[in-house]
C-alpha cells in the first residue's frame, strides 16, 4: 500500500531523551490530476497528497534535500480508485 503523510508516523528521541511522534503531509498542485482535481469545488485551488509507492520509502527517506523535490510528483491515476460517497447532513 503507498504511504501519504496521513499514515506514516514517525517517532524519534529528543535530546531530552524523550520519544516524539511525528509526521508530515506534503501537497502538490492538483489542477490538471483527472482524479485529485473532482475532490475540490470548481473555484478552489486543487492540491493533492504526495503519494510514494513503496519501492520509494527507503530513496525518500535517504535522499539529499537538493533530490527531493524529485518526488513531489502526481500519482498515477491509473494507479488510483475513487467512488462517490453518499451525501452527508452535518447539522
Amino acid at each position: 500500500m503507498p504511504c501519504t503523510g496521513r499514515m506514516r508516523v514517525a517517532a524519534w528521541k529528543s535530546p531530552r531523551g524523550e520519544t516524539v511522534f511525528s509526521f508530515t503531509m506534503l501537497t502538490i498542485d492538483a489542477d490538471q490530476h483527472p482524479v485529485m482535481n473532482a475532490f475540490h469545488k470548481p473555484t478552489d485551488e486543487k492540491r493533492m497528497v504526495v503519494i510514494l509507492p513503496p519501492d520509494r520509502y527507503d530513496d525518500w527517506l535517504s535522499a539529499p534535500a537538493l533530490q527531493s523535490k524529485g518526488f513531489l510528483v502526481p500519482y498515477p491515476a491509473s494507479s488510483m480508485t475513487a467512488q462517490g460517497a453518499e451525501p452527508v447532513q452535518l447539522f
